[in-house]
């Protein structure tokens, strides 16, 4: 986690987060996170997953393109976790951060199953994987976002300090990209 957003993040964000999804916060236990705060909880929806992000890692308007994504993969039958929404309505709570920048919080259905371990990896996984990603390649052909803003993040343009030229040309300056 950068340290600027360690900074903002406080107990009142995730309070906040967690009355606007009606999450009781005696049942939240805080999970490994990269770029997100990640809690497993309990919801009126059962056992849940609230990922709570900074703009500087994703805009609202992106994680809202995210969760439409996720959506759109699940209108096709694609195994993701169900989005739940706030008590208002809102599948994304924008909760503003002392600065006067903001946090965004998502509150997901808690997948069943584990990570694969070492001794999963083998032809029939990566069939599965392989078909997966191709229904979904299918999916992203005709997928329109709600708006030009509201997109799904494309990793390398979108993230910051995720440099294409850096990982994809060795650093090279005068290689097209």
């Amino acid at each position: 986690m950068e340290p600027r957003i360690r900074q903002l993040y406080n107990p009142s964000i995730l309070a906040s987060a967690a009355e606007r999804f009606d999450i009781p916060l005696d049942s939240i236990r805080e999970l490994d996170g990269f770029e997100n705060y990640i809690y497993s909880c309990t919801s009126p929806r059962g056992d849940s997953v609230l990922r709570i992000g900074h703009e500087l890692h994703r805009t609202p308007a992106m994680t809202r393109g995210e969760i439409h994504w996720v959506d759109t993969l699940a209108k096709h039958g694609v195994s993701v976790p169900r989005v739940f929404p706030s008590r208002r309505g809102a599948l994304v709570e924008v909760i503003p951060a002392e600065d006067g920048s903001s946090f965004s919080a998502v509150l997901l259905e808690k997948a069943p199953g584990r990570p694969p371990r070492r001794e999963d990896w083998n032809a029939g996984l990566l069939r599965q994987v392989g078909s997966l990603l191709g229904k979904m390649h299918r999916i992203a052909q005709a997928y329109q976002p709600p708006s030009p803003a509201e997109r799904r993040p494309r990793l390398w343009l979108d993230s910051p300090g995720c440099s294409r030229r850096k990982f994809l040309c060795g650093g090279r300056r005068n290689h097209p990209v």
